[in-house]
């Protein structure tokens, strides 16, 4: 047998008491748990050997084990009066020949069947029989314990804050159980482990000694089941864990907070009083105050989600407005010419890109782009492509220059893995002359006056924001009356209906069907797509801008383009 003292962090003052190999660590199934931030989940053990040796073995944790000020790297011998540091937790040892009595070595568990969980009762072999106080067991007793545990259920309705509710929970349960002389709630956290004291009370003067085997408290959270000791400083299950003996306790009655399949934590007390021992009956009603504190837990915990929820969606909704307003308020007016656009994240903010901009000598910028991934993140990156493509289009007209000048910018900031696929497109009203710049994007499809439609050639580039050093030459291209340049992102092409993809060669197909206006070819690819889908929601930002010279339109020279509302 030894014992561990801990004499700094927020453990200080514990004494754990150890017969067999014991693991050290924040964890809550640690047989030593130590709730500081410097002590690893999995950080040493404790091992026996012969003749009451004892050794600590550090487990490789992330600020290492010292053994009298010197760190361990493997096992290191433990004699009597050693200051074991964990991390930044000092803790000193000690040996004792605290060998377990014969009460102990007999005591016996028991499952009670009886009751609305399995119970484990444990109750030493040389105890005598158990003291009842008067009315216990009567018609009173219980159709008072019965409306207690149904004001509990009232007074739990009254507050959302998890401590306020219970501390009322413990409040009500020593008005049930007046033999009760200290009591805590323990409540687990499910991302941590960590199990939590939220609220304490006690009878005796100087507030509440929190003392607890975790052991206990571990069987009762991971096996679901309420555990009753009849006498503790007779059960081996307290040993070690915490010195009851120090504390006084004699009986104690542990269950858990069960709500569907959910454990929250448990309900604990004590008494030190050996002529008044709890029973099964006391875990019975323990039992169904536990399940009511359990619901409300349940209740609050669903209406913080709720609101937190409330509050991203609100948030969302926003972010989805000022992205807009990243995006055209407005589309060129330029005789003789069509602009049409339509985008649609697949969630409330995505990372799909187009752009109309005025260049200089009245030629028309047309750009769209594709940032990897989806969401707030690619938000966040097509607004600064975005803002830098309006920068660097000032007093530019190359694509290729314009282009080159956004990946510098974009590639000395984005975050690994971050890149945008981007098609730039400069339009000369007057001559119909098109040229362009590609980084990584798929190149636009020409549906000509007559129908045909073919895919524009270039060369293939790598994305914005890959190399800082990339470059991106130029192709070209003529339009004539009645043609149109469609551009498109991935979330067209690629938009699925089980397994097959709506494709290339779909897209043709409409595009030739179309009666060749670039708001017969928005539409006609949208409600094809949208028809390619089936009802279901697309499965990647969807983006369409089409540019079209009218048939037989004027061509002249523009200095500058007017402007429309978007569609």
């Amino acid at each position: 047998m030894a014992e561990l003292i801990v004499r700094s962090g927020a453990s200080a003052g514990t004494r754990f008491l150890v017969s067999q190999e014991a693991e050290i660590g924040r964890s809550s199934q640690a047989a030593v748990p130590l709730m500081d931030p410097s002590v690893s989940r999995r950080h040493a053990v404790l091992v026996p050997g012969p003749g009451g040796a004892w050794s600590v073995r550090d487990l490789g944790s992330q600020n290492g084990s010292r053994v009298n000020g010197r760190k361990i790297t493997g096992a290191a011998v433990l004699r009597d009066g050693d200051v074991l540091t964990l991390g930044n937790v000092e803790c000193a040892f000690r040996r004792g020949d605290l060998a377990e009595s014969d009460s102990v070595e007999r005591s016996r568990l028991l499952l009670v069947r009886d009751l609305p969980l399995p119970v484990l009762e444990s109750r030493s072999a040389t105890e005598g029989p158990v003291p009842v106080r008067p009315g216990d067991g009567s018609a009173d007793e219980w159709s008072r314990r019965l409306r207690l545990v149904y004001d509990v259920g009232l007074a739990l309705r009254g507050t959302l804050d998890e401590r306020t509710m219970l501390r009322i929970v413990l409040e009500k349960v020593f008005a049930v159980f007046p033999k009760a002389d200290r009591g805590f709630v323990i409540v687990g956290n499910a991302t941590t482990d960590e199990l939590v004291v939220q609220a304490a009370l006690s009878r005796r003067e100087g507030g509440a000694e929190i003392a607890m085997s975790t052991t206990i408290v571990s069987d009762a959270i991971k096996n679901r089941r309420a555990i009753l000791s009849v006498d503790a400083s007779h059960d081996g299950r307290f040993v070690e864990g915490v010195s009851v003996q120090l504390l006084g306790i004699r009986s104690v009655v542990c269950v858990p907070m069960l709500a569907g399949d959910d454990v929250f934590g448990v309900i604990t007390l004590y008494t030190a009083d050996a002529r008044l021992q709890f029973d099964g009956d006391d875990m019975a009603v323990l039992l169904a105050i536990a399940g009511q504190a359990a619901l409300a837990l349940s209740n609050v915990r669903l209406h913080r989600r709720l609101v937190a929820e409330e509050a991203v969606l609100h948030d969302l909704a926003l972010a989805r407005r000022v992205q807009e307003r990243f995006l055209p308020q407005s589309r060129p007016e330029v005789p003789g010419w069509e602009f049409r656009a339509h985008y649609a994240p697949a969630l409330e903010v995505g990372g799909d890109y187009y752009a109309f901009l005025p260049l200089d000598g009245g030629s028309v910028g047309v750009a769209v782009g594709d940032v990897s991934g989806k969401g707030i993140s690619a938000a966040l990156f097509m607004a600064r492509l975005g803002s830098e493509m309006r920068l660097h289009s000032v007093a530019r007209t190359d694509p290729g220059e314009i282009l080159a000048c956004v990946n510098r910018v974009l590639a000395a900031e984005a975050e690994d893995g971050m890149f945008v696929t981007c098609l730039l497109l400069v339009l000369d009203p007057s001559s119909g002359r098109v040229r362009f710049a590609n980084a990584g994007h798929m190149l636009p499809l020409v549906r000509r006056a007559g129908g045909k439609v073919e895919r524009i050639p270039g060369t293939p580039n790598l994305p914005l924001a890959v190399a800082a050093d990339g470059s991106f030459p130029e192709g070209s291209f003529d339009l004539g009356a009645g043609d149109a340049v469609i551009l498109y992102t991935d979330g067209v092409s690629e938009a699925p209906h089980g397994g097959d993809l709506f494709g290339e060669e779909r897209l043709r197909e409409v595009l030739r069907a179309s009666a060749g206006s670039a708001e017969d070819i928005l539409t006609d690819v949208l409600t094809s797509v949208l028809a390619h889908l089936g009802g279901e929601p697309p499965a990647d930002d969807l983006t369409i801008v089409v540019v079209g010279r009218t048939p037989g339109g004027p061509a002249r020279s523009m200095k500058t383009f007017r402007v429309a509302p978007v569609r």
